[in-house]
C-alpha cells in the first residue's frame, strides 16, 4: 500500500473540501450577481459547462459541451518504476443538442528504472459519446455515454496496456446556488494486453467519481475529484486517485487549466502535476 504521506494527503485534501463548502455555505445568503460571468453560469441544462468540473476524467461529465471544446494539456506523472511525460490532445463537439463526441490522443516519454526499457512513443487513443437524456429539474443534467479505448500506446515503454477497452457510463452534474457537484459511475470491460513484456488477462472493472466546482472569483474555478477504478487486470490493484486543481478565463474563450492528482493506492500513479490551456467555441 502507499506510505503514510498518501493518508496525510487525503487529510490535508479533506480539509480543504471542508474549508470550501464552509465558505460556499457562507456565501450562499448573500444577494445573486444580477449578470452572470463566464465562470459563473446561473441555473439550468449545461451550466458551468465552459469550466467542465473534471480534467482527468474530462468525458465523465452529466452536462454536453455548448459547442466545441479542444484542449492541449503536458503532464508528468511519478510512479514506483516509470516516469512520464505525455502531451495530450483533446476534443469535444457537440453534434446535436443532446450529443457529445470527443477524443484524446497524445504522445509521451518515459524513464524508466528496476531493469524496465523506457522510451517514447503515443499513448492510447480515446473515444467517447455522450447522450443527455433528461434533466429532473433546472439544474440536474443527467447523461449516459459510451467510451472506447484504442491500444495505440507503446506498451514497450509503458505509455499503454495494448489492450481494447469499452467503457459503459451514466453521470449526473447537479448544480447549487454557488457550486456544481457532478459524479458517474460505470463499466470498463477490459482485453487482454501486456505492458513491458508482461502479459495482462483482462476482466471487467468498475469505475466511479465524484467531483466539486466552487468559483473562487469570476474568472477562477476551483476543480477537486475523486476517480476509483477497480482492477482492470488480474493480479493488480484497483486505481484511486484525488486531485485538486483551477480552471483560470484568461479569455472569454479561453481557459488555463492547472492540477495536482494524488494516487492512494497501488494500482494508481504516485502523483502526476497536469497544466493545459483549453479553447471553446
Amino acid at each position: 500500500m502507499k506510505t503514510l504521506k498518501r493518508w496525510t494527503a487525503v487529510l490535508a485534501c479533506s480539509m480543504l473540501s471542508a474549508t470550501l463548502f464552509s465558505a460556499a455555505a457562507q456565501t450562499s445568503t448573500e444577494a445573486p450577481p444580477t449578470t452572470a460571468s463566464p465562470s459563473t453560469p446561473t441555473s439550468g441544462s449545461g451550466a458551468f459547462a465552459q469550466d467542465r468540473l473534471f480534467l482527468q476524467s474530462f468525458q465523465f461529465d452529466g452536462a454536453i459541451i455548448p459547442g466545441q471544446w479542444w484542449e492541449g494539456n503536458l503532464t508528468y506523472t511519478d510512479a514506483d518504476n516509470v516516469n512520464a511525460w505525455t502531451v495530450d490532445l483533446l476534443v469535444a463537439l457537440q453534434m446535436l443538442d443532446k450529443l457529445e463526441v470527443g477524443g484524446r490522443v497524445g504522445f509521451g516519454t518515459t524513464d524508466a528504472s528496476g531493469g524496465l526499457s523506457d522510451g517514447t512513443g503515443a499513448t492510447d487513443l480515446d473515444f467517447w459519446g455522450k447522450w443527455r437524456v433528461g434533466t429532473s429539474s433546472l439544474d440536474t443534467d443527467i447523461s449516459v455515454g459510451a467510451e472506447v479505448t484504442v491500444p495505440t500506446g507503446d506498451d514497450a515503454v509503458g505509455l499503454g496496456t495494448d489492450a481494447f477497452a469499452l467503457t459503459l457510463f451514466g453521470a449526473l452534474r447537479q448544480q447549487m446556488q454557488n457550486s456544481v457537484l457532478t459524479a458517474y459511475a460505470g463499466l470498463q470491460f477490459n482485453d487482454n494486453g501486456q505492458i513491458f513484456g508482461t502479459t495482462l488477462r483482462g476482466q471487467t472493472a468498475g469505475l466511479m467519481g465524484v467531483g466539486l466546482m466552487l468559483p473562487l472569483s469570476n474568472t477562477i474555478t476551483f476543480v477537486g475529484e475523486a476517480n476509483l477504478v477497480t482492477e482492470r487486470f488480474e493480479g493488480t490493484d484497483s486505481d484511486f486517485a484525488v486531485l485538486g486543481g483551477i480552471n483560470w478565463h484568461v479569455t472569454d474563450k479561453g481557459v488555463v487549466r492547472a492540477a495536482l492528482e494524488l494516487g492512494l493506492t497501488d494500482g494508481a500513479s504516485d502523483g502526476s502535476l497536469l497544466a493545459g490551456y483549453a479553447y471553446t467555441f
